[in-house]
């Protein structure tokens, strides 16, 4: 049972942090600003990984919407449904994450420079409950490397609910590199 959010600070209030148990226990802190709505959490995630398939074959899975439907991460329990597949410069891609007919998340991703076999540039809006929760440009470029694929993931996000979750877009993206890897070796 989470419990009501307390200040925190050693013997004394800090009007801009509140310390708040989610549903796993752990503490994260919210920083809020002088209205007391939460802050814009600024940060910068890199992943990079070794593949072993060429750029061509890494990029293909990407830009293939049957490929990328295989490999893309989903939570356990949950089905990403796509709404629209537009793999060109200016093109917008929609999804839903569900579980049966509630709708947990939506995703609109906007490709802003595709250069292929060498780079995707894209935006991500993530929307929960119909509020803007996060917003962020991708940038995924696909590096010949030792006969393989050196794959730079460069997320440059903004959370907007005065916490960050770092921890779980590092996260994510390892499941999304596992996954693409198996995708593109097996």
């Amino acid at each position: 049972m989470a419990s009501a959010a307390q200040p925190i600070g050693v013997g004394v209030s800090h009007p801009g942090l509140i310390r708040s148990k989610n549903s796993s226990t752990r503490q994260k802190v919210i920083e809020l600003g002088m209205t007391g709505t939460p802050r814009a959490i600024h940060d910068t995630v890199t992943v990079e990984r070794h593949i072993a398939a060429s750029p061509k074959q890494v990029f293909l899975a990407w830009s293939d919407p049957e490929s990328k439907q295989r490999w893309q991460p989903t939570p356990d329990g949950f089905d990403m449904v796509h709404h629209n597949f537009d793999f060109q410069n200016g093109g917008i891609e929609r999804l839903e994450m569900k579980q049966g007919e509630k709708t947990f998340a939506e995703f609109e991703q906007c490709y802003l420079d595709i250069s292929i076999d060498h780079r995707i540039i894209y935006t991500v809006k993530v929307f929960a409950d119909g509020q803007l929760t996060s917003c962020s440009k991708e940038i995924i470029e696909f590096i010949p490397q030792d006969s393989g694929t050196l794959l730079c993931c460069t997320e440059q996000v903004t959370w907007f609910h005065g916490q960050s979750m770092r921890s779980e877009h590092e996260s994510g993206w390892a499941t999304l590199l596992d996954r693409l890897e198996k995708e593109v070796t097996t």
